[in-house]
């Protein structure tokens, strides 16, 4: 089971395996339930592409026999319009949660100069404390699994520079630009993959002077990169936005 404590290079490795297990899982688990209702899976598609409106899944949990990993799995389909296939995005996030901490991994990838890399990407629980204080985001945490949700499709909107390491540091700088806020964390090269973590977030608002010059030049790429719109409808706290399983055959 993945922790707190577990060391990069067998959290990559215990990751990769065991997502590959819950995709499984929730192809199989899928394919029951439409067989046993009558209904396809076209159904759910047809929300975005029929009716123009963004559909998502109800989140899917799945424990890991093998490594007693626990994992959210859902889907969204957003709508490009009529005549245009809707946009496929799948979640796949592996977490763990006590009574005080709560940690989460996604699979990503990243552009460098041998191309296209695949790895681990981890938001700490230092991360969500930070969110939630007052001063910053004051995110309500009592329902954590519906923050984990929200804030995987709002900080999978982001762009990310990565940054030559500090003086007396191996690791890379990792900086995801956000409206109007910043994560802040590393990344650790791993073979042909990596483990990039975060651990801080940064409202502009509370931003020095130093710091909003150091990343003046990231913030205008990625802002144009970015659209608004685009972002506004990832982050939504609407439940009426999620499309029941029940009802659309997922």
């Amino acid at each position: 089971m993945i922790t707190r404590y577990t060391k990069p290079a067998e959290l990559i490795d215990e990751f990769k395996q065991d997502r590959e297990r819950a995709r499984y899982w929730l192809r199989r688990m899928i394919a029951k339930h439409n067989s046993s209702q009558g209904k396809s899976f076209q159904n759910f598609k047809s929300v975005a592409y029929n009716q123009q409106k963004d559909a998502r899944s109800e989140v899917f949990e799945y424990d890991s026999p093998k490594f007693g990993n626990k994992w959210l799995l859902w889907w969204r389909y957003l709508s490009n319009g009529y005549g245009f296939m809707p946009t496929v995005k799948d979640y796949q996030i592996l977490y763990y949660m006590t009574a005080e901490y709560m940690a989460i991994m996604v699979p990503t990838m990243i552009q460098n100069e041998q191309g296209m890399m695949k790895g681990v990407t981890l938001f700490t629980d230092h991360l969500f404390q930070r969110m939630a204080d007052e001063d910053r985001l004051g995110v309500d945490m009592t329902d954590r699994k519906l923050v984990i949700r929200n804030f995987v499709e709002f900080v999978m909107c982001g762009v990310v520079d990565i940054r030559n390491p500090r003086p007396g540091e191996k690791d890379k700088q990792a900086v995801a630009r956000l409206p109007n806020s910043y994560l802040k964390g590393h990344i650790r090269y791993i073979g042909n993959s990596y483990l990039m973590t975060f651990n801080t977030f940064i409202p502009e608002k509370t931003m020095t002077p130093a710091q909003r010059k150091y990343l003046k030049s990231f913030a205008k790429f990625a802002d144009a990169f970015t659209s608004k719109d685009e972002i506004k409808r990832y982050f939504s706290h609407k439940e009426d936005s999620i499309i029941n399983n029940y009802d659309y055959g997922i």
